[in-house]
């Protein structure tokens, strides 16, 4: 069936319907939300288009002509690399000498770690990533930590809490002496 005879497809909205084809295509959803909303910021570009990315995925994957990948072995492995990384032992860089080792040496878990490698002489720097970034990683996709929550805290000067302080005086006194209206 063509993704124009498909009634799931027609009953969507029609720029909701140039989006899907566009992923339909192959297009990545960043990429496709950017084309029609083309004044869009990147990051606004990229949560949209996941966004619709998962909202349309059952008329994305019923109508694209490519072979999509087993999402649970990507994010078992994702999972599985991020906890060799949040947990591997930097102190593995070191051999028995106390010399550091070539990455071929290196356990794997180490290896996943380097992020740079840089070439000085006969010296060589390796750049690892953050173990920390990996572990608030982990914690978020298992929910042991919570996404961020937004607190808002109203700073006023010392005038103005004298202010506001008076005018909730005066108010009280007036509700306790209300003026006399009989002369």
């Amino acid at each position: 069936m063509a993704l124009r005879d498909d009634p799931e497809f027609l009953a969507i909205p029609q720029k909701h319907q140039e989006l899907v084809a566009l992923l339909v295509d192959g297009i990545t959803p960043t990429v496709a939300y950017g084309r029609l909303y083309p004044n869009a910021s990147h990051s606004s570009c990229k949560k949209k288009g996941s966004h619709y990315n998962i909202k349309y995925k059952n008329i994305i994957l019923r109508n694209s002509p490519m072979q999509f990948v087993d999402i649970k072995k990507i994010a078992d492995q994702t999972l599985k690399n991020l906890t060799l990384m949040a947990f591997a032992d930097v102190g593995e860089i070191f051999d028995g000498y106390g010399k550091v080792r070539t990455i071929k040496e290196m356990p794997k878990e180490l290896r996943m770690c380097v992020t740079e490698i840089e070439v000085e002489g006969d010296r060589v720097k390796y750049k690892l990533n953050g173990k920390m970034e990996a572990v608030k990683c982990l914690a978020k996709i298992s929910r042991l930590a919570p996404e961020t929550t937004a607190i808002q805290v109203n700073l006023i000067s010392e005038e103005e809490k004298a202010k506001r302080i008076q005018e909730i005086l005066i108010t009280a006194l007036k509700r306790e002496n209300p003026p006399d209206d009989k002369i």
